[in-house]
């Protein structure tokens, strides 16, 4: 395949060069299977997803392009010498970027006991979004059990930008200046991750809860760290949520490999004894403004002004750290829509999305569902103590604990039938 970046491929792509925005997904898998199972499982995954092939060119109009190029997977393996190592290594694995000229965009890390494995995926964000890479993990995990030389191949899908319904007609880059772009492999110090695996007692109860409360599962977490970061003082706090647009595009990607996310970022006026509830049902109402106006892709039309230029990747950055536009950011992959067995293999749990967007005290949360129980996983930036790192986790579970199991209200009703 060879096409050029759209714009949220663009825009990563640059981000990119100046800051690492790589990000990566983990999965604890119960069951045995062999190095050779695994490599044969990733060549099988590599041909069925274009994306998974290709590398960045400069075109000489000077305008990034996809270009396939087939090469070996990068698989590193790592000890596994207790139950958190895995920690660690996506720890490691935040701090280096891609070599964006260079093919695949896409790593593998695997520490594997006889009986429990963790299998770390890390991704260029120009090429997926965390919905894609869950459903990598779905198919590295199911090639494991199966020898099949039918792959299902899967064609080339457009860019966000000639899916988005009314914009299938997006024109081709117009021939400009070239510009220089860095190919440096670049890094940051390590951050700092703390993930939890919610039981699925305790997950089927915040499920229930959120419903009964009027508001999501998402608002209600993400109430959760608010109200966290809240705690000693009154604020004024935003929070961004990456909002998964495939069924909005036509036609919809499906499972395909791409970058097709949106996000919507809400205001929330706290105070250390805030409601987790008020503050959930006003972020869930605030996103589905978003989500019923062309708001949701206004994000997408205002980049495309912006990158028709080919502004340097400093400029794109520096604009976007000023003022920070966040406080928080919670990405949801929401109930993962596929079985947990594979044969003789599990998947226990998916964590993640761990990503970082280079924003001064910035601290992002992954959550995914996987069949009964929720995982979070908390990515925070060196700058942060490691007793801070573990508070922020600790504060947002013990709220939404005592949210949970709080008392009904009897002012109001909140049972829907």
């Amino acid at each position: 395949m060879e096409r050029f970046l759209g714009t949220a491929e663009h825009y990563f792509w640059l981000h990119d060069q100046v800051l690492p925005i790589h990000f990566a997904l983990t999965a604890r898998i119960s069951g045995n299977f062999s190095l050779d199972q695994l490599r044969r499982s990733l060549t099988q995954v590599q041909l069925q997803h274009p994306l998974l092939r290709v590398r960045i060119a400069v075109s000489e109009t000077g305008h990034p392009k996809f270009v396939e190029q087939i090469a070996p997977i990068p698989l590193r393996l790592a000890v596994r010498s207790d139950e958190h190592c895995w920690q660690r290594e996506v720890e490691i694995e935040l701090t280096r970027s891609f070599d964006w000229t260079t093919a695949p965009l896409f790593r593998v890390v695997l520490l594997q006991s006889e009986t429990v494995s963790e299998l770390i995926v890390t991704c260029h964000h120009a090429i997926a979004d965390g919905m894609s890479v869950a459903y990598l993990i779905r198919d590295i995990v199911q090639g494991l059990e199966s020898e099949s030389s039918s792959t299902r191949k899967l064609s080339e899908v457009p860019p966000i930008d000639q899916l988005i319904p009314g914009q299938e007609s997006a024109t081709a880059p117009q021939a400009t200046s070239s510009r220089e772009y860095s190919t440096i492999v670049s890094s940051r110090p390590r951050p700092h991750v703390r993930t939890a695996l919610l039981s699925a007692k305790l997950t089927e109860q915040v499920c229930d809860r959120a419903r009964q409360e009027k508001t999501s599962v998402h608002s209600a977490i993400s109430a959760a760290f608010l109200l966290a970061m809240a705690r000693q003082r009154e604020v004024v706090l935003k929070c961004k949520s990456p909002i998964n647009v495939r069924s909005q595009l036509t036609p919809s990607p499906g499972e395909t490999m791409g970058l097709y996310i949106s996000y919507g970022i809400t205001h929330h006026d706290l105070k250390p004894d805030s409601s987790l509830w008020e503050t959930a049902r006003s972020l869930k109402a605030q996103l589905a403004e978003i989500m019923s106006s062309s708001q949701v892709f206004a994000v997408i039309y205002q980049a495309q002004t912006q990158l028709a230029s080919l502004p340097a990747a400093e400029a794109v950055c520096f604009a976007l750290q000023q003022p920070p536009n966040c406080d928080l950011i919670v990405t949801n992959l929401g109930r993962l829509p596929f079985e947990a067995q594979f044969g003789s293999l599990q998947l226990e749990a998916i964590y993640g999305p761990a990503v970082l967007n280079g924003m001064e005290h910035e601290r992002l949360v992954g959550v995914a569902t996987l069949g009964d129980r929720l995982s979070l996983t908390v990515t925070q930036p060196s700058t942060t103590s490691e007793t801070e790192a573990s508070a922020s986790l600790e504060e947002a579970l013990a709220l939404l604990n005592q949210a949970v199991l709080a008392p009904w209200r009897e002012s109001r009703p909140l049972f829907v039938v």
